[in-house]
C-alpha cells in the first residue's frame, strides 16, 4: 500500500473508536479523508459541472490550443495540497506534462463561489476536463509526482511509465506522522 496514492476503506469498530479522531488523525498525516456510507454512494456525491460556464476563458482557450485542462482546487492552509505545490507540481516531468495541458489553479478561499459551484468536497481537488469540457476525471487526494506525472500521461493519451522502485528500502514512510497513523488504524481495528 502507497499511502500517498492509494485509496482504501477503513473499515471500524465504532464502540472502539470514533470516526472524527480516525478523520483528524488522517488528516494530520497529510492525507485525504472522505466519508462514505452505504446510504451515500460514491456516484451520488459528484455533481454534473458547466465548465464552459464555470472557467469559460480556461475552455476557450482549451478549444483554441487543443488541449486537455486540467483545474486544481486547493488552499493555502490545505497540507496535501501544499505537498502537491510543492513535491508533485515542482517535478520536471509532471511541469513537461502539465506545458500539454491548459493548467489553472483555483484557491477555494479566494474564489469560494466556483468551488461550491463545481463541488468540491475536499482538498486537493483535480479535474480532468477535456476542451470541450467533458469531466474526464475526478482525483480527490494527494497524488505525489510519479503518480500524478501518470495520471497526465493517461489524459494526454501517453504510454505509461513503469515504476521504479523494486524493493522496499527503496520506499519510504511520506509523512512524519506515519506511524502515529499505523498505531491509531491498529487501535481502531482491534
Amino acid at each position: 500500500m502507497h499511502l500517498d496514492r492509494d485509496e482504501f476503506v477503513v473499515t471500524y469498530d465504532s464502540s472502539k473508536a470514533d470516526i472524527d479522531d480516525l478523520v483528524s488523525i488522517i488528516t494530520k498525516a497529510g492525507y485525504t479523508a472522505r466519508i462514505a456510507t452505504d446510504a451515500t454512494p460514491a456516484a451520488a456525491q459528484i455533481r454534473n459541472v458547466d465548465y464552459a460556464e464555470l472557467v469559460p476563458s480556461t475552455l476557450a482557450r482549451a478549444r483554441s490550443e487543443q488541449k486537455p485542462v486540467v483545474l486544481y482546487f486547493g488552499a493555502k492552509w490545505c497540507i496535501p495540497c501544499r505537498r502537491m505545490a510543492d513535491e508533485t507540481f515542482t517535478d520536471p516531468v509532471v511541469k513537461s506534462l502539465l506545458d500539454r495541458c491548459v493548467f489553472e489553479k483555483i484557491d477555494t478561499d479566494e474564489k469560494p463561489e466556483i468551488s461550491e459551484t463545481a463541488g468540491v468536497k475536499g482538498l486537493p481537488d483535480v479535474r480532468f476536463v477535456s476542451s470541450d469540457g467533458e469531466e474526464l476525471k475526478r482525483i480527490s487526494s494527494f497524488f505525489g509526482p510519479e503518480l500524478f506525472a501518470d495520471k497526465l500521461r493517461e489524459l494526454l493519451g501517453d504510454e505509461p511509465v513503469e515504476a521504479t522502485a523494486t524493493t522496499a528500502s527503496e520506499l519510504h514512510d511520506l509523512s512524519e506522522n506515519t506511524q502515529e497513523f499505523r498505531n491509531a488504524f491498529n487501535a481502531a481495528k482491534g
